[in-house]
């Protein structure tokens, strides 16, 4: 089995009426490739579908000192247009438990603002799922 490795931008963690819901972060900036499994930008998000099942993530139970049921990544990118290569692109990827690629969201940085950033931007990267997702 072929061990995934990956370094987020950043991991951060939220609290919600008891709740407690963790976050990685990629910031994409439109330099690197959407659908080569080996690089780039899908080569992230096929490492948080691993991640993901694997639950190695569980770890930062410890570091945040809460519990998680589950995460989000958070796909920040430059335009419309990359979100669709990049849904595309993860939608194409087999991966044998469909619900995982719900976990993975990704929105345009144009759209991040203090107040933004916690409305409904948010699409799944699953091109299956036509909601649009809010945090907190």
């Amino acid at each position: 089995m072929k061990d995934y490795s990956h370094t987020p931008d950043a991991v951060f963690a939220l609290e919600k009426d008891g709740k407690s819901a963790l976050f990685f972060v990629e910031i994409d900036r439109g330099g690197e490739v959407v659908s080569d499994p080996e690089k780039g930008l899908l080569k992230a998000v096929i490492f948080y579908l691993h991640y993901w099942a694997s639950q190695k993530w569980q770890r930062y139970q410890t570091d945040f000192k809460c519990e998680f049921e589950t995460f989000r990544t958070l796909f920040i990118t430059t335009s419309k247009e990359r979100v669709a290569h990049l849904r595309e692109a993860t939608s194409k990827y087999s991966f044998p438990d469909s619900l995982a690629k719900r976990f993975l969201w990704s929105t345009i940085q144009s759209q991040i603002t203090e107040v933004w950033f916690f409305e409904s931007i948010w699409h799944s990267l699953d091109i299956t799922d036509a909601t649009l997702y809010r945090i907190g």
